[in-house]
């Protein structure tokens, strides 16, 4: 009997040291390097006439914008023309690699009629949207042309700010 409890107590006192034992050491933040503030540029034109200027800073590594940059008239209604950017940055050893989603959402117009009775305009819209996405390698101040239509330029440029 009293050698069965020896050993209870022989494999309750292992369970309580090796329970003890200090976690590994979380190395989460090592395999991320460092990232600095950048501010990303994006200037030109998407598609036709949807002229976008978007401009921000960031820490990264990602970074998400969604705004109005236009709108379309008709019937003395305006309807929203959306650009949107999706960016993920990721330092290098020279530079930076920095993927994007951008893209523009605008309004068709299906059918218009006014009524002769009322004098009223009946409008139907529908939204369409353009995007596009790729990866590029920046150097900073240096601008590179991501996208050229109908012989205008989509621009992307990053600028590495001064160390907080």
């Amino acid at each position: 009997m009293k050698l069965k409890y020896s050993f209870i107590f022989a494999m309750l006192g292992l369970v309580s040291v090796l329970c003890a034992q200090p976690a590994e050491p979380d190395d989460s933040s090592a395999a991320t390097p460092r990232m600095d503030n950048v501010t990303i540029h994006i200037k030109g034109v998407l598609n036709q006439d949807m002229p976008m200027d978007f401009s921000f800073t960031t820490a990264g590594p990602t970074f998400n914008l969604q705004q109005q940059i236009s709108q379309l008239e008709h019937n003395g209604v305006e309807h929203p023309i959306t650009g949107s950017c999706q960016i993920t940055i990721a330092p290098l050893a020279a530079g930076y690699r920095v993927r994007y989603v951008i893209g523009v959402r605008f309004p068709v117009i299906v059918s218009s009629t006014t009524s002769l009775a009322t004098s009223s305009a009946t409008t139907t819209v529908t939204y369409n949207n353009i995007a596009f996405a790729g990866s590029v390698i920046l150097q900073s101040g240096q601008p590179v042309t991501i996208l050229n239509s109908d012989g205008k330029d989509l621009i992307i440029s990053l600028n590495k700010l001064a160390a907080p």
